[in-house]
């Protein structure tokens, strides 16, 4: 038996959407996923963003941010490592972060309790 190079798609889609379970400026979600050939790619959503309270954008980065966090928590309770470059392309601030993903030889105890305190979220208003 030979060692899985890159995750399942089922594995990705898995970890997006626990980690969409991130908070955000009212739960707005202001992210966006793009799987390209070996990536998994996050941008930042204008299109999401509210401009009424987050006049800045700042609020927006730190939902992504946030997500980003989530993601790697999964994939990592999945069973892959991820190696992150942040602002991939310098001329287009939206684009956050690009990760890529390598097999890990186990799983902690530990990795899968933060993975699972994900879906333990509690909003409080």
């Amino acid at each position: 038996m030979t060692a899985a190079t890159a995750p399942e798609e089922t594995v990705i889609r898995e970890s997006v959407a626990l980690a969409s379970r991130a908070p955000s400026l009212h739960n707005s979600q202001p992210w966006r996923w793009v799987a390209e050939a070996d990536t998994l790619q996050l941008w930042a959503d204008r299109a999401r963003s509210m401009p009424a309270t987050d006049h800045a954008g700042r609020e927006l980065i730190l939902s992504c941010g946030a997500v980003l966090d989530h993601l790697r928590v999964a994939m990592s309770a999945a069973g892959w490592d991820s190696v992150t470059e942040r602002m991939p392309d310098r001329g287009n601030p939206d684009h956050l972060a690009k990760l890529r993903f390598h097999p890990m030889q186990a799983v902690t105890a530990s990795q899968r309790h933060r993975a699972d305190a994900i879906g333990q979220r509690r909003t409080d208003r």
